[in-house]
């Protein structure tokens, strides 16, 4: 197939390209010295409510006061009898974060299979955002416990970023019946009940690709079920990148693509929202997708300029 055409920035090995000169700003920031610095900057506190993915308060005075304190121990405020002096470039990325025109959101998530019969399967994610203006980018990191690495992106190379960590490349989708020119980008929706992918999934785990194809193909057919068993069998990082952005009229637009990368097994797009375990006619949709189709699935939920 032909490989994505890039843009400046799009080439998914280059992740420090273009940098200035002086080196890229980058902060650790707790969640209440962010917060306690937007209160500091007179920032609208929902202006967070898209990072933290929850309704936000301002921190209390006391744990504004002690976040203050941390901020000023490592100089990134300094403060006199007149006021207080924030870094200059710390404050521009923070405006930038609680304003942007355009968020794009990387969720890469993995699950870790039980250690032992009696214990459940682990899911571990992980969460990176990109807020934009025209002039300016700034990638944000959540690590656990509540910390945020900021950092100055040029944004002629986020979607490159965003294909880094994704590890998005060109692949043909994998084939589960004849193939034609439209097939090699995206393949035929196989819709799998929940009970089936219970009984299905175990036995990938397991390496048991008969019994797991066994299980799924008086759903999806024999064609398709030996090659959706190895790809559960991978037990790959599954991805969704949304985007969001608002239109001079005031209408947000976006989209959503989200997808299993099950490495040699291809590349699977799944849904984006989660289905309902408990709903006894609940599916999870596989289609098999190129890596081109996801790309341009990732392109068209950005605006012209992005």
């Amino acid at each position: 197939m032909t490989e994505p055409v890039s843009t400046p920035g799009d080439d998914p090995t280059d992740t420090t390209a273009a940098e200035p000169a002086t080196g890229p700003a980058r902060f650790r920031l707790s969640r209440e010295e962010l917060l306690t610095l937007g209160r500091v900057l007179e920032l609208p506190a929902d202006g967070f409510a898209g990072l933290l993915t929850a309704p936000v308060d301002w921190p209390s005075q006391e744990v504004a006061r002690a976040a203050l304190h941390g901020l000023v121990a490592r100089e990134f405020l300094t403060v006199f009898d007149g006021g207080t002096v924030l870094d200059g470039r710390l404050a521009a990325m923070i405006e930038l974060v609680a304003a942007p025109e355009l968020v794009l959101r990387v969720q890469r998530a993995k699950i870790v299979p039980a250690e032992g019969p009696d214990d459940p399967p682990v899911g571990v994610l992980q969460t990176l955002f990109w807020f934009c203006r025209p002039e300016a980018a700034v990638e944000v990191v959540g690590d656990v416990g509540g910390v945020y690495e900021l950092q100055e992106v040029p944004v002629s190379y986020v979607v490159g970023r965003v294909l880094a960590y994704t590890g998005l490349r060109p692949l043909d989708a994998v084939a589960t019946g004849p193939r034609d020119s439209e097939s090699e980008l995206r393949g035929v929706p196989l819709a799998v009940p929940v009970p089936v992918l219970r009984e299905a999934g175990p036995a990938a785990d397991r390496g048991d690709l008969e019994g797991a194809a066994a299980a799924l193909a008086p759903t999806v057919g024999a064609d398709s079920a030996g090659a959706l068993a190895a790809a559960l069998a991978v037990g790959g990082h599954s991805f969704l990148v949304s985007s969001h952005y608002r239109l001079e009229n005031g209408r947000i637009e976006g989209a959503v693509t989200a997808w299993l990368d099950a490495g040699d097994a291809g590349l699977w797009e799944v849904p984006s929202e989660p289905v309902d375990a408990d709903d006894p006619d609940a599916a999870v949709t596989f289609t098999p997708a190129s890596g081109q189709y996801l790309y341009d699935s990732i392109r068209a939920g950005l605006p012209q300029a992005a």
